[in-house]
């Protein structure tokens, strides 16, 4: 039958269906609750590549580097096998994220008392023009010496940064000097150099030493 015909296919006068722009916001409504409920119960697990925004897997963060410690001493990453590496990337001239957040991974270190030995942290120089062997030094030294400092050639610092999917740019200021623009991931690796975990910018020491714990105990198999 043509419901043309058909006198109950026309909706009655007292019972309008609903008005588009009702229809619209509550479509708009349901998107936004949906996307919400996504990153509060799957959320990305990884930091993402903030070169591309895309999300990275544990297979894309880490991988072989030969640099200079802050020694003075030629260093590769089979040298760290056998430990735990806390690898964060900055440079000495940083006004602010780099010496807080290595404050925080030495508090960290303080917090799991003899767990720290088997962790070596590692603060890598994305401003190798500038931070030499003593830059590094002096740097470090101030801050934890159990910290070591990573410098070298600008190859070279490209190739860790290339390994670790980190973000750098140099940012000229007015006075012909310059800045660098950097990633602020402290990344968590295991004892053959596999990527755990990694902490932002911000995280507490006592939550940083908490999700090390974990992650040590966990994977590791550390008690």
């Amino acid at each position: 039958m043509n419901p043309n015909d058909d006198p109950s296919a026309i909706p009655p006068l007292s019972r309008p269906g609903p008005r588009p722009f009702v229809v619209i916001i509550v479509a708009i409504a349901a998107v936004v609750v949906g996307v919400a409920a996504w990153f509060l119960t799957t959320g990305p697990s990884e930091p993402p590549d903030q070169g591309t925004g895309a999300a990275l897997t544990e297979a894309d963060i880490g991988g072989p580097f030969q640099l200079t410690d802050n020694h003075g001493e030629r260093v590769s990453d089979d040298d760290f096998r056998g430990r735990y590496m806390l690898v964060f990337f900055g440079f000495t001239h940083c006004p602010d994220v780099c010496p807080s957040t290595l404050r925080d991974i030495s508090m960290a270190l303080d917090h799991l008392d003899d767990k720290a030995d088997a962790i070596q942290p590692l603060f890598v120089t994305v401003d190798p023009e500038r931070d030499d062997v003593d830059a590094m030094s002096n740097y470090v030294t101030v801050l934890d010496s159990r910290i070591l400092g990573l410098t070298g050639t600008r190859a070279e610092i490209d190739q860790a940064i290339a390994a670790y999917r980190i973000y750098s740019a140099r940012v000229p200021l007015g006075d012909d000097g310059y800045t660098m623009d950097h990633s602020a991931f402290t990344y968590l690796m295991d004892r053959e150099g596999r990527y755990i975990t990694h902490f932002s910018f911000g995280l507490d020491s006592e939550e940083m030493a908490e999700g090390i714990k974990h992650a040590m105990e966990t994977w590791g198999r550390d008690s």
